[in-house]
């Protein structure tokens, strides 16, 4: 799968995702708490759409990761990863805090990813430049506006 295809796929499972949390934003209102606590979010919308992009980066690096090390590639191990890469921020990628219907839909992009080879489609570490391929398809008017 070309890095283009890879953006455009994981875009429009971000936006599902997103259009989730808000119809469930009670499922949501745990995250939200712990989010908005620690980096001081303002409103329910603008924490979706971080949740989102973070949890949707993370997921695309920790499996290109997973690659590289040769290691299974799961939703544990991502939640894993982000912890061992980020300590500080360890308490916004707890499982405990995600709604049933959220956590299935992350565990969808989980499987999507899954059977994919990241290092066929990218010749090089995309963690760098692969987030505003994403952005292209994900929020283009939010991208035109940065």
């Amino acid at each position: 799968m070309k890095a283009n295809q890879l953006a455009r796929m994981l875009a429009n499972e971000a936006l599902e995702l997103h259009a989730l949390c808000i119809v469930n934003s009670e499922q949501m209102q745990p995250a939200y708490t712990v989010w908005r606590n620690h980096l001081q979010i303002k409103s329910f919308p603008a924490f979706v759409d971080g949740f989102v992009q973070t949890w949707t980066y993370t997921l695309f690096v920790s499996k290109w990761h997973s690659e590289v090390d040769e290691v299974s590639f799961s939703f544990a191990y991502s939640v894993q990863y982000v912890r061992e890469l980020a300590p500080q921020i360890k308490s916004l990628f707890s499982a405990e805090t995600l709604g049933c219907m959220i956590r299935k839909k992350l565990n969808v992009i989980v499987e999507k990813l899954t059977v994919l080879c990241l290092q066929e489609s990218f010749s090089e570490d995309p963690s760098v430049y692969f987030y505003e391929l994403f952005l292209q398809y994900y929020s283009p008017n939010d991208r035109n506006q940065k």
